[in-house]
């Protein structure tokens, strides 16, 4: 069986009878031909299913089953590769393709295919131009909602990641592994040509620039250029 391919916004092209698409909230499927009803037939955005433990709620059983478990560390399904346990079955499926190489999931408009469904919609949105979630503070929007929460830390001054050794804060975790070299002397960043090395890429290209004598950026007035 080939790749199993989805239309732009999650539709499964390739599904038999009223095309399905994927609740936003917990990413099953459901016919939109039915109204603004999810998985389980309740209105989008309706939650009725409550955890015992937190006040978190879902809109389907299988995804209140599986949030309880982290409560009780019941972890039932394990990777028959590597033994690792996972506490939802699609989770465990998801996890085996990483061994398998499988990407079941192909786009539309490239082919290109993917070992989740999740990272599908995301790449479509990039054909699609679709950027559903913006920022509360200067509406800028983006495709993914990752995306999203690392732009809205510049407004709100957020630094959730810590240097255990200096206790420097910053944004994003790329921004503390590339600080951590600052402590660690780390240089990953080689020159093909003398193997001199460095911290950030950008001063890896700069140099490279004096092996090359390429000088990209010219002055408008008198059209010399600089590296």
């Amino acid at each position: 069986q080939g790749p199993q391919e989805y239309g732009p916004g999650g539709t499964d092209v390739n599904a038999s009878g009223p095309k399905q698409s994927l609740c936003s909230n917990c990413g099953g499927s459901f016919n939109p031909i039915s109204g603004l009803l999810g998985p389980e037939g309740f209105p989008l955005g309706v939650n009725p299913y409550k955890c015992s433990v937190c006040d978190k709620s879902f809109c389907q059983v299988a995804k209140l089953i599986a949030h309880e478990r982290l409560h009780t560390g019941d972890w039932p399904y394990k990777c028959s590769f590597c033994g690792k346990s996972f506490n939802r079955s699609s989770d465990v499926s998801r996890h085996e393709r990483i061994h398998t190489g499988e990407k079941p999931f192909k786009c539309t408009t490239c082919e290109k295919c993917f070992s989740q469904r999740s990272k599908l919609i995301v790449h479509e949105r990039f054909h699609t131009g679709d950027k559903p979630h913006t920022c509360s503070y200067c509406g800028r929007s983006f495709h993914q909602r990752s995306d999203l929460v690392k732009h809205e830390r510049i407004h709100t001054g957020e630094k959730p990641y810590k240097c255990s050794d200096c206790g420097g804060s910053f944004h994003r975790s790329s921004d503390l592994v590339k600080h951590k070299w600052i402590h660690t002397g780390e240089r990953p960043y080689k020159c093909s040509t003398c193997e001199k090395s460095f911290r950030q890429r950008s001063a890896l290209l700069y140099h490279e620039r004096t092996h090359t004598g390429e000088k990209p950026y010219t002055c408008t007035a008198c059209g010399k250029g600089f590296s």
